[in-house]
């Protein structure tokens, strides 16, 4: 298996930061709260006397840009957080559907613990061919699953769908 795949290092990096999206996600929804502090006017000039002592924006254009850049300020950032839910319910929804046990542990120790492989090697009590082994088909999996490696190139290239019990599986998705 080359690590100089596309797809490969695509799904590790998913894998490796997949950890960190809630984290990401409370981030972006704080910027969207500050967004929205940082635009309330808390002052408006005026160059003829008021009554009063309200600051609000009392040109229809200034309420009017404000909204706009607070929106699309926003959008952008609700975009990023819808992203990061999406890709994070695959991620899981993945790992749940298209790996046994086994694989699931393996997936946490690798990405998310962050073991080396003669930690796991020793914990599991396996070869370092095995492990090689086993991360790669799981990659490969989970590359088809998050849409890196297409059907066809699977199929032909990988053979991952040589058991046929998981492509029903695959299938029924």
């Amino acid at each position: 298996m080359k690590k100089g795949n596309k797809w490969y290092k695509a799904t590790e990096r998913l894998l490796y930061t997949y950890k960190s999206f809630p984290l990401r996600i409370k981030s972006l929804l704080r910027q969207i709260e500050n967004i929205r502090q940082e635009l309330e006017p808390t002052m408006i000039a005026g160059y003829e006397p008021r009554e009063g002592k309200s600051y609000s924006v009392s040109s229809p254009v200034e309420r009017a840009v404000l909204e706009r850049i607070e929106g699309d300020a926003i959008l952008k950032i609700e975009q990023k957080i819808r992203n990061l839910e999406t890709m994070q319910e695959i991620v899981e929804d993945s790992i749940g559907t298209m790996l046994d046990h086994d694989q699931q542990q393996l997936v946490e120790m690798i990405y998310w613990q962050q073991k080396t492989w003669q930690m796991i090697c020793m914990e599991l009590a396996i070869e370092k061919n095995t492990y090689y082994t086993r991360k790669n088909d799981i990659v490969k999996v989970l590359a088809w699953c998050f849409g890196y490696l297409p059907d066809d190139e699977a199929e032909q290239a990988l053979g991952i769908f040589m058991d046929q019990a998981l492509w029903q599986k695959a299938r029924a998705i």
